[in-house]
């Protein structure tokens, strides 16, 4: 069985192939010279013309499936926005608050971003001074030798 066109979502883009994207949505066209393209110009511009029907501009802002498409200048702001808006909810609510309105936004995103977070430090303490762990080494059954190391 095949799959239906579009079953994907779009990913995070870099500010360039955002930037790439909103052009060629707004004008429907890329006036760069096909000779002149780079890579990443030519591979966004691609993307384009696979998925053209699910793109849109609405308020100024680039739209996927009706879902606001974030760029990485833009998602940690958006995911710190939510966090402190929503009163510190855990990564994964807030990862399906986040995924009916944005699209390109992973629940590892938001783990990383979070975690850089004062207050979710404070609350969330990782202890990295924890003893090295004791190699055993049992000879017979209920005896114990520990492994020198």
């Amino acid at each position: 069985m095949a799959l239906a066109k579009g079953w994907r979502t779009c990913g995070l883009m870099s500010d360039t192939e955002y930037r790439i994207m909103f052009e060629a949505v707004s004008e429907g066209t890329y006036h760069v010279p096909v000779a002149e393209r780079t890579p990443l110009e030519r591979s966004t511009l691609q993307r384009f013309h696979r998925y053209i029907e699910f793109y849109s501009i609405e308020n100024n802002r680039l739209y996927y499936k009706g879902k606001e498409l974030l760029c990485e200048s833009k998602c940690s702001k958006v995911i710190t926005h939510n966090y402190h808006k929503s009163k510190g909810i855990g990564v994964r609510r807030l990862y399906h608050l986040l995924e009916r309105r944005y699209t390109g936004v992973s629940e590892a995103r938001i783990k990383q971003v979070i975690s850089k977070l004062p207050d979710y430090q404070k609350r969330n303490a990782k202890f990295s001074n924890k003893a090295p762990l004791k190699h055993v080494c049992s000879s017979s059954v209920r005896s114990r030798r520990y492994a020198e190391t």
